[in-house]
Order: structure tokens, then sequence, then C-alpha cells
């Protein structure tokens, strides 16, 4: 019994429970008849606080020491003295292999070895660093296998779980760094294609000072302004000393920084240096939440288009004109043909009658002053037709002053008796 004692002494919790253990059932049998070099062992593993066991015999019987219990779970103290294979059962053909090496004489290692086991009612992945030792008797043969053991789950999952997390931080990286290059291209390409563009550009904040414009804007205001603008200046300070023109500005301006949205035609710029029409399209700027920060313009000179406009109106305006003076003269043409025909009906039948009453001076008279009138209205017809272009022109040598009393008679008749015509 001194002897047991001494196997077991300072066995821990373990020991004692070995101590006491009923190994009727264990293939090890009872500790008094184990070999001298199974005790040698056991004596080593019960005074370590490193996790160790040995599996001994033909159907290797398990023993461990108090540190190794933790790592048992529930199986232990049920799993002392029993077969290895029984204990381990969940994970005997991984462990297998490294055994069948370790009692044919061959020490194995294995470090961060995956397993899943059931020590507490549930399969777990751990991991385990270990080496499986052979162990001989005192006739040399190998009887059994030695494990020093250490559970190293925890430091594995740290470790994999910051391989995740460096990963995903270099994932997150990557993807930041691709982000503020695709954003930087994109404002790149976008400040390019702003500054490029013919277009004047401007964004002011809510009190007019210029967040950004572009090179065109900042000439164009320079041109007609006589000053140059630039970023965080205010345009009403800057043209503080041209009052109507700092009004112009503010008024327009004062709409989009409103909030309202629009687009203007309205003309800028000192008359001295140069002043321009210009289509104005004015837009809110926003911040990322949504909150009115200012506004924002793409404006255009139109002075020449509206010129070329004006200049189209006014040709349409000529070609109406021109229109209708060709409705009219093909009225008066027609008109004056038609009148034309009756006064030869009229003149004709009048020379007959006068043919006939030629004895009569009286009416000789009154027939003459009707003759006289119809050859006056044919001579207006001709007249009427020349307006209307109706009538081949005809260029001859005349004496103006012959022409004038003919003239006042047709204008004394076409101005009625309202009017009365003399001579200078």
């Amino acid at each position: 019994m001194a002897n047991l004692q001494d196997l077991f002494v300072d066995g821990g919790r373990t020991g004692a429970l070995m101590e006491a253990h009923d190994w009727s059932q264990s293939p090890l049998g009872h500790p008094s008849t184990w070999p001298p070099s199974l005790r040698t062992v056991v004596g080593l593993l019960m005074r370590s606080r490193f996790p160790m066991f040995v599996a001994w015999g033909p159907e290797l019987g398990f023993l461990y020491n108090d540190a190794y219990a933790d790592i048992l779970g529930a199986k232990h103290p049920a799993a002392i003295g029993r077969r290895f294979a029984d204990i381990w059962s969940e994970i005997w053909t991984d462990i297998s292999p490294l055994v069948d090496a370790a009692m044919a004489g061959e020490a194995t290692y294995r470090e961060d070895l995956p397993l899943v086991m059931n020590r507490k009612g549930y399969d777990e992945q751990t991991w385990f660093t270990f080496s499986y030792s052979p162990v001989r008797d005192e006739s040399g043969r190998v009887a059994g296998m030695f494990c020093a053991v250490s559970e190293t789950t925890q430091r594995v999952v740290a470790e994999t779980a910051q391989r995740e997390s460096e990963a995903r931080l270099r994932e997150l990286n990557e993807t930041l760094e691709r982000r503020v290059t695709e954003s930087l291209a994109e404002r790149s390409l976008l400040a390019e294609i702003v500054e490029a563009t013919r277009a004047f550009v401007q964004v002011a904040d809510l009190d007019y000072r210029w967040l950004a414009l572009n090179s065109a804007a900042a000439d164009e205001f320079e041109r007609i302004f006589g000053v140059r603008p630039k970023v965080g200046a205010s345009m009403l300070e800057l043209l503080e000393d041209q009052p109507d023109h700092q009004a112009a500005v503010k008024a327009v301006w004062g709409r989009a920084l409103a909030g309202e949205e629009f687009t203007a035609v309205e003309e800028f710029g000192d008359p001295a240096r140069d002043r321009r029409a210009y289509e104005m399209r004015f837009n809110t700027l926003r911040d990322r939440n949504g909150t009115r920060i200012g506004a924002y313009q793409f404006v255009y000179d139109v002075t020449e288009r509206l010129r070329a406009e004006e200049r189209l109106r006014a040709a349409e305006d000529g070609l109406r004109q021109a229109q209708k003076m060709e409705a009219l003269g093909q009225l008066t043409s027609g008109v004056a043909h038609d009148f034309n025909n009756l006064l030869a009906v009229i003149l004709g039948s009048l020379s007959l009658l006068k043919k006939g009453l030629s004895d009569d001076p009286r009416t000789s008279r009154l027939l003459d002053g009707a003759i006289q009138g119809a050859e006056r209205g044919a001579t207006l017809t001709k007249r009427l037709l020349a307006f209307a272009r109706r009538q081949e022109l005809k260029l001859e040598a005349i004496e103006i002053q012959k022409l004038i009393p003919d003239l006042l008679d047709f204008l004394r008749q076409s101005v009625g008796p309202t009017i009365s015509i003399a001579k200078a």
C-alpha cells in the first residue's frame, strides 16, 4: 500500500480518484500489478502541471493527470483506466494512424491538428498540438505510448479571427483605396469636363461667396465687370463699387440662393466694356444630408443667337410684307383688268352716241365730258396695272410740267373734296 500512495502522491484530484478507483474493470488491472516502466511514467505525469496521458498495453488503458482532466471535460473521471479508443471514439479515425506509428516505435508530432470532439455533450471544433512517444517496458518492447498535449483552440480561433479581421481590413482598405482612387478620378474627370466646357460654371454658398467656378466663368466675369472672381470671395463685395451691377447680380442669385430653380435670359456687363445677353440655368446645391447650402449655375452667352433671331424676325416680317404686297398687286391687277374692260365698253358706246347725236351741241358737250371721264378712268387703270406690275413699263423721256396738271386732277379725285391741293 505504501508503494501505491507513492505512485499517486502530488497527483491532485485526479491522483486521489485513481487511488480510490475500482480497477477491476480496467484493462490495466490494479496499480499494484503495473510494471515499473508504467509506474515510472505515471509518477512523472501525475506530478506535472502540463496536460499529459499514457496509454498502456494491448488495449491502451488510459491514465492522465489533473491538467489533462480539463481537456476531457464531461468524460472525466469516467475515462480513468478505460480504453483509449473508447474515450475518444469520435476522433479515433483522425488519431489512430498516429497511435499506430507510436506503438510501432515511431515518435510523432502534430501542431494545431483540427479535431471535432464531443466533450460537453455536443460536437465542437478544436485544435491540439501534441506528440506521441513510444514507451518501452523492461524487455525493451514498446508497451505503450506517452503524450504531452496542449489545446490550442483559443489561439487558433483568435489567430483565425485576427487573420479574417486583417483580411477584411485589407479588403476594406483596398476597397476604400479603390473608391478613393475612383472618386478622385471621377472628380478629376468632372473637373476636366467643367473646365473644358464653353459654359460658364459658378457655385456659391448662401452668403454669395464662390465655392467653385471654372476659368471660362472667371474670364467672362472679369471681361464684363473689370474685376476677377476667385474661390472664397464674395461677389457682392467684389462689385461693391459698381452698385447697379451689384444689384443685378444679387437679384438673380438671390432667387437661386433662396431655393428657386429656374432658367432666365438677362443682360449683364458694363456697357463701357461689353454688355452681353446670357442664358442662365440655376440649381440648388445640397449637402449629403439634403440641406440646402447654396446654388450653382450653367451660363451661356446667347448675344449672337438673340441677334440672329432678331434678324430672322425682321426677314420674316419683310417676307410677310412682300407677300402682302404681292397679294395686293394680284388683287389690283384683277380689278384693273375688269374695270378696263368696262371702260372700253363705255367708251365705245359713248363714241357711237356722239356720232349719232352730233347735231345737238348740248348733248355733244355732255358726251365729250363723259368720254373724257372714261379716258381718265382708262389712264387710272393703266397706272394701277403699272403698280401691280401687270403692264409692261416703257422707259421714255417726258416733260414733268406737262404731267403736273393731270397728276393734280388725279390726286384731287383720289383724296376727295375735304382736302385741297394747290400749286406751290
